[in-house]
């Protein structure tokens, strides 16, 4: 996964995601909504590809405590505005595919917004890491960037050419398009039973109010969600 970034676009990515219409209307609501019934305070947690840390912020109003999370980031610019907030979590510079953590050592690995940057090999390699790392019953919790977000032809779909996409905190990135068929053949051939897939749509009144945004994020999928136990 290759990714340009400097420490003021990493500024830049702050100021952005905290408002973020796609995070406060679905990506947020929907970790609550999912995480809330299976969460304990003492379960071991990765937040793997944990940016600047919003969703670590989330984590912990959920009950996660700081001594029982780790976060991991390729960015170390990224990894840096997170200490910050977080001084006493465990923060790891590593790809996904590299990363080293003890078998059977986490109950929770949560994913927002990172696999869609993962090339197949290293997604494969990613998810049969995460089976090792978590205990029998563990959880997989994943939201993805949708297959179809950035399909303008239909024929697209099937093709697994790498997108160089610009984000609208200034740097660009390598988008790996995957079949919503990979996320879940991989998902469950890595030793998944899978509990929920979905396509989440805005959630609540507030997100209709602005209009131009909630036509953007409900006339297609743009999000592609997983919830998985181990075997």
């Amino acid at each position: 996964m290759k990714i340009k970034y400097s420490g003021a676009q990493a500024a830049k990515y702050v100021q952005f995601s905290e408002k973020s219409f796609s995070w406060k209307f679905i990506e947020k609501p929907a970790i609550e909504k999912h995480l809330k019934p299976i969460l304990k305070s003492d379960m071991q947690v990765l937040d793997a590809g944990c940016g600047a840390g919003r969703t670590m912020k989330l984590l912990f109003d959920l009950g996660v405590q700081e001594k029982n999370l780790i976060g991991t980031d390729i960015s170390s610019d990224m990894l840096n505005i997170t200490r910050k907030s977080f001084p006493n979590v465990k923060l790891i510079q590593a790809d996904l595919p590299n990363l080293k953590l003890r078998s059977e050592s986490l109950d929770l690995v949560v994913s927002n917004m990172t696999f869609n940057y993962l090339s197949q090999k290293d997604f494969k390699k990613t998810m049969e890491n995460i089976s090792r790392w978590l205990v029998r019953g563990g959880y997989l919790f994943l939201i993805a960037i949708h297959p179809l977000r950035f399909v303008t032809n239909h024929s697209e779909y099937f093709s697994n050419k790498v997108k160089i996409e610009k984000t609208p905190w200034g740097t660009e990135i390598e988008y790996h398009p995957k079949k919503i068929s990979d996320y879940i053949n991989t998902t469950i051939n890595s030793g998944f039973d899978l509990m929920t897939v979905e396509e989440p749509i805005p959630m609540g009144e507030e997100a209709k109010k602005n209009l131009t945004e909630y036509k953007k994020y409900s006339s297609v999928p743009t999000r592609l969600l997983i919830k998985a136990i181990k075997k």
